[in-house]
């Protein structure tokens, strides 16, 4: 006979390859139901760091990131990694401990079990649903809807909460009422190749047209990938008829090499001068597969390309509906609307091509995003000179991007992406600690060596997962950039609270752990870099340059911590003011700040 644990873990060995666990008593058989199957557990300390790394796993693979959780303390320390999976919409299937189902509150106790909580409720508003297992003749259902609801439409995480008494119970008669998990996945097709003809005559008729591509290309892979054709091949086979300048978002900024003919920037209101310019004075504008979040537009929808036909294509019509534009909506995934506009391009040999604008906008994305460069009396490293040091090494890399803040900002601003990088980050949600866990998720998605960039405050949130990756003797390459603290937070405090700073370093009561003692203590290979102390400009490049060489030079564990300016500003931002009624107003995409 087989348990309702081993008949989950059984069915999940045909999705994934690795599960992220910490262990705990009232998980104790879902764990122990992977001794049996091909699934390799990788036991992190912190369930946190767990569920980052089953994030970033399913963020590379676009398959299932598979996380497993005890009840009451640690589902709910995992609960930032599946946030951040639900904003950025990453395959999840998270299966978590409960207390016995004879020992669970109604509605008007707070606890009744050992470490009880109310997990589906709790972790509903941050899932695509969330099941509690009360009958084994139920599970062979919910299981088969929990792995369709995350893959399809617009993925995300999705949670099965399983009381310890059920873990263990037999399921005797495995039957699956396909009629109601097949409901899950109807495409939507509320539109037809007419929106697309008249979509393509508005194309051609347009002077300064553009597209604004998302995420969402590589996550409607999930359900709709036909005949080796993916939405991203679909995407520039398009491309390849309808030459007109490509913008994207941060989380799909290494879908195009930076020398791509077509490619001209990353904008938003921490962007590039050249792509806010391009968007805002474009005439015609196609947005794929992006929710157009506020840092997007600059917390204005009503200024976003005010000068352009709108055409939004997402897979959510929750994100249509916010939009509060005159846009043309098509709610459909972003793989079914890209095979359809190949077949009317190919079909009735559409071109266009508009040299004079593409090469303006080419022009434009040459605009230099920093104006600060190191010389012979510079006393401090400029971070966008870094980036730009070290971007020759990152060619093929795969990269785990930490934190939100002016590490995560000005790499994704000024990282110029090279052929077969991979870039994994938590734009959405933006979390500190992201950086480290999501490393050892990205290593064993991918099976290949991870560059982590990450902060000196960031990587204090998850570094005991240091202790995993020397045991394992991972090839993780960590950079710590050390800027004394919180800059961002920093230049917030001056911004807007008339430089009344807090607890963002060392002098407001702040206090940065020791790096190198801590490397020392798990066994970690360390050097550090601090130009105050090394001669000035192209000196330092040099020496970043010796320990780039150096640190990719072996297959193990490496941190380099790099002192930068404690006094960092982030270049090529709109700026936010108070306003009198004690309100915020940023500045527009067209009016970035030197």
């Amino acid at each position: 006979m087989t348990t309702v644990a081993q008949y989950i873990i059984k069915r999940l060995e045909k999705e994934v390859d690795h599960a992220f666990c910490s262990v705990g008593g009232a998980a104790i058989f879902l764990t122990d139901a992977l001794k049996d199957t091909k699934i390799k557990p990788i036991f992190l300390l912190h369930e946190q760091a767990t569920a980052i790394a089953a994030e970033a796993y399913g963020q590379y693979s676009n398959r299932l990131g598979f996380l497993i959780v005890t009840a009451g303390p640690g589902v709910l320390n995992s609960l930032t990694g599946i946030c951040a999976g639900y904003i950025d919409s990453t395959p999840m299937i998270i299966l978590s401990g409960q207390a016995n189902t004879n020992h669970l509150s109604d509605s008007q106790t707070r606890s009744i079990g050992i470490q009880e909580v109310k997990t589906a409720e709790i972790v509903k508003p941050i899932t695509k649903a969330a099941f509690t297992i009360k009958c084994p003749q139920d599970v062979p259902n919910i299981i088969e809807k929990a792995i369709l609801l995350a893959k399809s439409g617009r993925p995300g995480p999705v949670l099965i909460s399983i009381p310890l008494n059920m873990q263990t119970c037999e399921i005797d008669n495995i039957d699956i009422d396909w009629d109601v998990v097949d409901e899950l996945d109807q495409p939507l097709m509320n539109w037809n190749m007419s929106t697309v003809q008249s979509i393509i005559k508005r194309l051609q008729q347009a002077k300064k047209p553009a597209i604004f591509v998302g995420n969402g290309v590589r996550l409607s892979d999930n359900s709709c990938y036909q005949d080796g054709l993916t939405a991203i091949s679909l995407l520039k086979s398009a491309l390849e008829k309808l030459r007109i300048p490509i913008l994207t978002t941060w989380r799909a900024m290494d879908l195009f090499t930076e020398d791509h003919p077509l490619y001209i920037g990353r904008p938003g209101m921490v962007g590039e001068r050249g792509a806010n310019t391009t968007l805002q004075t474009c005439d015609f504008l196609l947005c794929l597969g992006t929710r157009l979040d506020l840092p997007s537009v600059a917390f204005d929808y009503s200024n976003f390309a005010p000068n352009a036909e709108k055409v939004i294509v997402d897979v959510d019509q929750a994100e249509l509906d916010k939009l509060a534009f005159e846009k043309t909506e098509v709610h459909e995934d972003a793989w079914i609307f890209l095979d359809k506009l190949n077949l009317y391009i190919n079909n009735n040999n559409i071109t266009y091509e508009n040299n004079e604008w593409l090469q303006l906008c080419k022009e434009l994305h040459k605009q230099p995003i920093s104006t600060i460069h190191a010389d012979i009396n510079s006393t401090t490293l400029c971070l966008y000179e870094l980036i730009e040091w070290i971007t020759p090494y990152l060619k093929d890399k795969v990269i785990a991007v930490g934190s939100s803040g002016s590490i995560s900002e000005c790499f994704c601003q000024s990282f110029k992406v090279q052929e077969g990088c991979r870039i994994i980050q938590s734009n959405g949600l933006g979390s500190m600690g992201f950086g480290l866990p999501a490393a050892i998720g990205a290593h064993y998605a991918s099976g290949k060596p991870v560059i982590c960039l990450d902060g000196d405050g960031s990587m204090a949130l998850n570094i005991q997962e240091l202790q995993y990756i020397n045991d394992n003797n991972l090839p993780i390459y960590i950079i710590i950039i050390n800027n004394g603290g919180y800059v961002s937070i920093k230049n917030t405090q001056d911004n807007l609270c008339q430089g009344d700073r807090c607890g963002v370093d060392r002098g407001t009561g702040l206090s940065i752990p020791n790096y190198e003692k801590i490397a020392n203590a798990h066994n970690i290979h360390y050097d550090s870099f601090n130009p105050t102390m090394i001669g000035s400009g192209q000196v330092w490049k040099l020496y970043i340059e010796g320990y780039m060489d150096k640190i990719l030079a072996h297959n193990r564990p490496h941190i380099l911590e790099v002192f930068t300016d404690p006094n960092h500003k982030t270049q090529c931002r709109t700026t936010t003011t108070k306003q009198p009624d004690g309100s915020m107003k940023a500045s527009g995409l067209e009016n970035l700040c030197q």
